[in-house]
Parts: C-alpha cells; sequence; structure tokens
C-alpha cells in the first residue's frame, strides 16, 4: 500500500512547521528549494526527483522516495483542480507551498500507475483505505489549525506557520476529490464537497476550494468515451459547464476534444477510434471534406434563397458548438464559422439566380480518414511500446539485432493494419528477453490499442508465429497468462530503456 509519509510529516514528522520556522532549518532548504524550482517536472521520474531535491534535508523522507522511484518515465496527469491561495512571500512559505502541490501530484500519478493493472477488489480496498487516510489527515490539519486561531485563509507574511498548514490541507483535500473521481467505480461512501467541509471539518465550503482544471474535464470525456458511455446527452452538462469557463487553462483545445467527439459520434463512430482527438490531418481533412460536400450542394441550387436555407440548415447541425472563438483544432468550430460567412453571403444575395453547377467529388470519405488516422496512431503507439527491444537487457546484452527489430515492426504494423496474422515465412530465433517479458509487453501494447476486456486471438496466435522461443507453449497457456505480469518487470524495463 502507497504511504503518505510526506503528508503525514507536518503533524508528526520532519514537516512540523512551527519546528522549521526559523533560520538554521530555512537555511538547509533554501538551497535546495532553488534546486527544484529550476526547471519544471514533464514526467513522473522528473517529478519525483524534483520532490526528492525539496526533502533533501531530511533522511527519513529522502529514504521513503527512494522506495517509490518510478521504473520509467510516464506522462503525468495534472491535477484536476486548479490553485487559488495566496501568494507566498518568502522561502519558508514557499517551500511548503512547492513541496505539498508536488507531493499530492506524484502521489496522484503513483496511484494511477500502480493500481491500473490491479483487479477491481484490491483496487477498491487500496483507493478507500487512501481516501480514509487523507481525510482524517485532512481533519487533524482542521483542528491544528483551529488550535492556532485559524478563521479565514491565513496571510503568509504574518502568519507563516498557519499559511504551511492550511497549504498542506488544502492539497490534501484536491488529492482526496481527485481519487474520489478517479476512482467512482470503487469508492464505496462518496462525499459531496460541500459536506465533506461541513459535515466531516465543521466549517463553510468556499465555492473557489475546488475549481476543475482543464484536466477534469477531459478526464471525464476519456471516461464516457472509454467506458463505451459516449453521446452529447452524456456529456452535455458538463460541456456546458465547461463552456462557460471564463479563464481555463487549455479551455480551447479541451472544448475541441468535446466537440470533435460529439462530431464523430453523430458521424455514425466511436470516438475512442481515434487516440488524439486533436489529430491535425483529421481535424483538417474531416473540415474539408464536409466543407465541399456543402460547397457542392450550394453549387448545384439556382436561388439564394435556397442556398441560404441549406445553409442554415447546416448551421443548426452545429447546435452544441461553442460559438464564441474560432476554434482551429475543432472541426464542428471550423465548419460552424465557414457556413457563418456563407449565411451572410446569401442572406445579401437571397433573391439572386446563380447557375447551377452539377456536384463534384467530395474526396476522401470520413470513414476512410478516420480509419487511416486511427491505424496510423496505432501503429505509432506500437513503436513506442516495442522501441526497447532494439537495446540491451539487464545483462547488457542485445535484446535483437536492428534488421529483426525491423521485421517485428513491420509485422505488428501489418497485424494492426488488417487485424490478420502476416504470412511469417521464418520465426525471429531466441531473442534475449524472457518469454514472459515478451508476453507480457505485448499484453500491455493489446491493452492500449483496445482495452483488455476481450483479448484478440489473432495477438496470441501472432506472438506463437513471430517468435521462435513461444514454440514450447500451448496457445491456450499463453492466452491465459497473457496479462501475467512478471515480477521484476517494471525494474528490469527501466535497466532496459537506459
Amino acid at each position: 500500500m502507497i504511504k503518505f509519509t510526506i503528508l503525514n510529516s507536518i503533524l508528526n514528522g520532519d514537516l512540523i512547521p512551527w519546528l522549521n520556522a526559523n533560520e538554521q532549518v530555512v537555511g538547509k532548504i533554501d538551497p535546495c528549494y532553488l534546486k527544484a524550482t529550476a526547471s519544471v517536472p514533464v514526467n513522473d521520474t522528473e517529478l519525483h526527483e524534483q520532490v526528492a531535491t525539496l526533502v533533501q534535508p531530511f533522511p527519513i523522507l529522502s529514504d521513503y522516495l527512494k522506495t517509490h522511484t518510478p521504473a520509467y518515465p510516464s506522462k503525468l496527469i495534472p491535477s484536476f483542480y486548479s490553485i487559488r491561495l495566496p501568494q507566498h512571500t518568502d522561502t519558508f512559505t514557499a517551500y511548503y507551498y512547492l513541496t505539498f502541490r508536488q507531493e499530492t501530484l506524484r502521489l496522484f500519478n503513483l496511484i494511477i500507475n500502480k493500481y491500473s493493472e490491479m483487479d477491481d477488489e484490491m483496487k477498491s480496498f487500496l483507493v478507500n483505505e487512501n481516501l480514509k487516510e487523507l481525510k482524517y489527515l485532512a481533519l487533524s490539519l482542521t483542528e491544528k489549525m483551529n488550535e492556532r486561531g485559524f478563521t479565514q485563509t491565513p496571510n503568509p507574511h504574518s502568519e507563516p506557520v498557519l499559511y504551511a498548514l492550511y497549504v498542506a490541507r488544502y492539497f490534501v483535500i484536491h488529492l482526496f476529490f481527485e481519487l474520489q473521481e478517479l476512482f467512482a467505480d470503487v469508492v464505496k461512501s462518496p462525499v459531496i464537497p460541500k459536506a465533506f467541509f461541513q459535515t466531516f471539518l465543521k466549517e463553510l465550503y468556499n465555492e473557489d476550494y475546488l475549481n476543475p482544471a482543464w484536466a477534469f474535464y477531459e478526464f471525464r470525456l476519456m471516461f464516457y468515451i472509454d467506458n463505451n458511455l459516449f453521446s452529447y446527452e452524456s456529456v452535455r452538462k458538463i460541456f456546458d459547464q465547461l463552456k462557460a469557463e471564463k479563464s481555463l487553462e487549455q479551455k480551447e483545445q479541451v472544448v475541441a476534444k468535446y466537440e470533435n467527439a460529439i462530431y464523430l459520434h453523430l458521424l455514425g463512430h466511436n470516438p475512442a477510434e481515434i487516440q488524439n482527438l486533436l489529430n491535425n490531418t483529421l481535424v483538417s481533412e474531416l473540415f474539408n471534406h464536409q466543407k465541399t460536400t456543402i460547397q457542392n450542394r450550394l453549387n448545384s441550387l439556382s436561388l439564394g434563397l435556397d442556398r441560404l436555407d441549406l445553409v442554415n440548415d447546416e448551421l443548426n447541425k452545429l447546435y452544441y458548438t461553442d460559438t464564441t472563438t474560432k476554434n482551429h483544432h475543432s472541426v464542428p468550430s471550423l465548419l460552424y464559422h465557414w457556413l457563418t460567412t456563407q449565411a451572410t453571403v446569401y442572406t445579401n444575395a437571397a433573391s439572386n439566380v446563380f447557375t447551377a453547377v452539377a456536384a463534384k467529388e467530395s474526396g476522401t470519405e470520413p470513414k476512410v480518414i478516420i480509419q487511416k488516422i486511427n491505424v496510423e496512431e496505432q501503429k505509432a503507439t506500437a513503436y513506442r511500446h516495442l522501441a526497447f527491444f532494439q537495446g540491451v537487457n539487464a545483462q547488457n546484452e542485445k535484446i535483437m539485432t536492428a534488421d529483426q527489430f525491423q521485421k517485428l515492426i513491420t509485422a505488428v504494423n501489418s497485424l494492426i493494419e488488417f487485424n490478420l496474422v502476416p504470412a511469417i515465412e521464418k520465426p525471429l530465433p531466441q531473442i534475449n528477453l524472457p518469454t514472459n517479458y515478451i508476453r507480457y509487453t505485448f499484453y500491455l501494447l493489446h491493452k492500449s490499442l483496445y482495452t483488455s476486456k476481450a483479448i484478440r486471438d489473432t495477438w496470441i496466435n501472432f506472438l506463437h508465429d513471430m517468435f521462435a522461443q513461444f514454440g514450447n507453449a500451448e496457445r491456450k497457456t499463453t492466452k491465459t497468462k497473457f496479462s501475467e505480469k512478471p515480477p521484476l518487470y517494471d525494474t528490469d524495463l527501466q535497466q532496459f530503456k537506459k
């Protein structure tokens, strides 16, 4: 179980603020703080290193972090809530702000990565235990703050110790609700923020305490997509809330993801077919196809009034679009603003008579565009998962030759594109990687591409046809053990990727 050692240390460990608010301790943390702020982490490994730098003056906390080093870098999932705290005024308050902000972010990503492979029963147990611990830590921090005269948001200049406690509680509560949101399907007793404050912490709830950040809205969208629950009605409420946001970071991109997902859905496609809903080629080709299609229909009409009616009909189909700005990441937004221009033209020429022109080919159909983009993204995902096969194993032996790797990638690309095992004249001989490592790597790739709900037999057959070392295994056994993780897989993979 993941321990909250650094978080808890603010009340019973090295980070007790009233013991650290002196020149001697501040002199130790000052160079660590400056070093930690030299760069912004982009993955969990860099974030872990940053937190390790911050707690370097405290051996117990440093030793704790060493036991949680990520096996290999993973892209950071940002916090679900934006931060609204008084600006810190000195090294002491800045240190507590950054340490608890980054430690809760580190824990958030660590929990996601650790629990994602677990069965629901184990995940449920661990998540609910984590939530319970965070809940009572928030209560303990509240009690300590009240002891020190807490009545409102503390001033970091005049109340630095109270500010440190307040900051710690702020991020602990953020982490509590992030985990509750992320693992909503296994949380036993979910609690709304207002009840959390009023019933449990015994204080009024401030509506500004939990402000959804762009990652929150993106997570909600992907939850509906990944669980095959997506429709306009299912996301309408949260999408309207997103569109009403006034100063949300990355709002344009997130709005575009919602709009492109709705557009794909209305075309009859599952948005899950596309991994990157902001794919430039996808947006450009879908927009140009629909624009050409509508233009052909307009050109086939003689009366300006008929053309105006057609434009208005098409505009009405984009009822869900955020019309406040032209969003170049969004197919519906590009269409809306192009159609608005056409509406102006034909409003001014409603009584005109035009020369009708026969319709021309409108180019590649949406289904073909989507399939092409889908296959391209899947091939890129496969390459990322298998790239370490080009490296060396834990014994510093080359895992496979360059020619063998190219043969493997070519065959995998064919498997992805046609969903058929390609003709493999000669299997790859024994490579310098255990069979169970190969199997589990392909399981992770399969999961990334198709989820793990239904294992495709073509992938099991591919492993047996592609790798000679599967010759002594039964295909049925390979499928049964497909998701079985080798004990040292994460540790070794870190070494492989160096």
